[in-house]
């Protein structure tokens, strides 16, 4: 499990989380992203869940680390199937700002609505890169002969 916090920037912190499960043979992982409204991740704002490719996952750890490198950028990533969109961007001396949203009508009805709930969270690049980090440990492993 990934998880994001922003903490040092808020003393009631929200947070982020993305659990996978095993990647299958074919390379595909359930997962659960949700927002939460505490650091303590025990008050759940939203969850998603579904299944994403390796290929997914390795694009969305990519996008992270590129937000987190120290150049001013901004990156998006949404899966083929819309049940989450993360934008990110730089902004500051060392802040990142990332925006998590999931699309409450996917998850009701499987319909993608372009309507959900949303968590900002300003975090320091060392966190991003460390959630990157644990996604790709994750797809490497799925990947791996």
């Amino acid at each position: 499990m990934a998880t994001l916090r922003n903490d040092e920037f808020l003393a009631s912190s929200l947070s982020v989380t993305l659990t996978l499960s095993p990647f299958d043979d074919e390379g595909w992982s359930a997962f659960e992203l949700t927002l939460f409204d505490d650091a303590a991740c025990e008050h759940a704002v939203v969850t998603g869940t579904g299944a994403l490719s390796a290929d997914d996952f390795a694009r969305l750890a990519a996008a992270l680390e590129r937000v987190s490198g120290g150049t001013p950028v901004s990156v998006e990533f949404a899966p083929v199937d819309p049940i989450f969109l993360m934008r990110a961007r730089t902004f500051g001396r060392g802040s990142i700002e990332l925006i998590w949203m999931v699309d409450k009508g996917f998850v009701a009805t499987g319909v993608s609505t372009d309507t959900g709930i949303a968590l900002i969270l300003t975090v320091q690049p060392e966190a991003v890169s460390a959630f990157a980090d644990v996604l790709a440990r994750e797809v490497s492993r799925a990947v791996a002969p």
